[in-house]
């Protein structure tokens, strides 16, 4: 599709999802050829509930560094569907690639972020998202993306936090826990060396100013061991 288009940006609906009807005339004003990425809210659609995530309570113009920051912290979602990108960005890079979206936030000089709830972001149990035969793998593979990340920015003059792999490693922990997954000997040992990373670094969390808050209180119920009780609270 990207190699196949003409257009000077490219947006992404997926098959199942939806989007507002006012989803254009609140982007229109930034297709403008001058922003390289326009980020928005979305809404998460449950079978008896939608919920609005809201990044930040007004619109915002990103720093490239600003930008490559808050996707390394977690705090700006990595999925496509929620952003539209100029289609040059994506030149000479793989889309195919899970580090795709880290090399175009480089790229990027200018990055607007529109508070609006746009998209309808549709949870299903049966997609490849919720597969739990699939989810231990998908957890690592958080981390291991979290590093090429840090790697991919800091080489390319990006100072970006480290402590953003550290918290990728609290939502594994914190997902195992939630999702009582059955671990086998090799990941047990997997889970006790990111869980002994926690707990050396959990000041540092806690003291973070960019750190939001559920990340915080995900890490201390992480490290106490009682996720599994009140897992659904957050």
């Amino acid at each position: 599709g990207l190699k196949m288009s003409h257009g000077q940006y490219i947006a992404w609906i997926d098959s199942d999802d939806y989007i507002s009807e006012r989803w254009f005339s609140n982007v229109v004003t930034y297709l403008d050829g001058e922003t390289d990425i326009i980020y928005y809210d979305m809404n998460i659609v449950f079978p008896n509930k939608i919920i609005k995530k809201h990044y930040k309570h007004k619109c915002i113009l990103f720093t490239t560094e600003e930008f490559c920051n808050e996707l390394m912290l977690g705090n700006i979602a990595s999925h496509l569907c929620s952003k539209i990108i100029k289609r040059t960005l994506w030149n000479q890079i793989n889309f195919n690639n899970k580090l795709s979206y880290c090399k175009i936030a480089v790229k990027a000089k200018q990055i607007i972020y529109v508070h609006e709830a746009i998209y309808y972001y549709v949870q299903r149990n049966d997609s490849i998202v919720n597969d739990r035969n699939n989810m231990y793998q998908n957890l690592l593979c958080g981390i291991y993306l979290a590093k090429q990340r840090y790697e991919y920015c800091m080489a390319n003059n990006i100072e970006v936090p480290y402590i953003g792999v550290i918290l990728s490693m609290v939502t594994f922990l914190w997902l195992v826990d939630k999702n009582k997954l059955k671990l086998a000997r090799a990941e047990i040992k997997q889970y006790k060396f990111y869980f002994d990373v926690l707990k050396r670094n959990i000041l540092e969390i806690l003291f973070n100013k960019k750190i939001t808050l559920k990340k915080k209180i995900q890490a201390v119920l992480v490290l106490f061991r009682v996720s599994k009780i009140i897992s659904m609270l957050l």
